[in-house]
């Protein structure tokens, strides 16, 4: 029986796709190193754990993928050492998209896992889109779209529909930028935590 008390997430995507600033606001601390810089920031896979919304929660982040200046292999092994953080293995894998820049090259991420680690994968895969408040002021004339991205779920090509199917449709997007313990952290940390318990409860199991 999953213990729904404790969660496990891992944190995985692109270079600069904002994993580990996403990984602080479910924290609700700066325990991630997060700049805005060309290369990755995350070279070794980091392991914090807190108590937040009644869980015990372990969240790891990960080098990013398709950095120039490191090579996919060299990701691949510290990745694996994910695997021994999370034991006996995460109740999620979170990839953080900008929700501005959701491309097959963000697909290719977690085909490069699957290739790696198998199609079983995609059964705990949510995808978090970051970088809300870029949406929302792209998109301030429009008060509806400021308050869903049900628009931009919809203009997505047939293809990254497909993906998101393929995760049985499990997205949530952050806004990083907003302050204070309620506002910052709390409602959409605890969206994530949502997810992650239906999507547990329902196969009640771990990868």
């Amino acid at each position: 029986m999953t213990n729904f008390s404790k969660f496990r997430l891992v944190l995985i995507g692109k270079t600069g796709n904002g994993k580990s600033k996403t990984g602080n606001t479910v924290i609700g601390q700066q325990l991630f190193n997060s700049k805005c810089q060309s290369g990755s920031v995350t070279i070794k896979c980091q392991k914090e754990n807190t108590n937040r919304f009644g869980k015990e929660i372990s969240l790891v982040d990960t080098p990013g993928l398709f950095d120039t200046r490191t090579d996919n292999a060299n990701v691949l092994s510290e990745i694996k050492n994910c695997i021994s953080l999370t034991l006996p293995g995460p109740h999620a894998i979170i990839l953080c998209v900008p929700i501005t820049r959701f491309t097959q090259e963000d697909v290719q991420t977690v085909n490069f896992f699957i290739k790696h680690f198998g199609k079983q994968l995609m059964k705990y895969v949510i995808v978090l889109f970051t970088h809300f408040d870029d949406w929302k002021r792209d998109n301030e004339d429009d008060p509806q779209a400021c308050q869903s991205i049900n628009g931009f779920i919809n203009s997505l090509s047939t293809e990254l529909k497909s993906f998101l199917g393929q995760c049985n449709n499990r997205y949530i997007a952050f806004d990083n930028t907003l302050k204070g313990p309620l506002c910052r952290s709390t409602s959409k940390g605890s969206d994530c935590f949502s997810r992650t318990h239906c999507k547990g409860k329902r196969r009640n199991s771990i990868y």
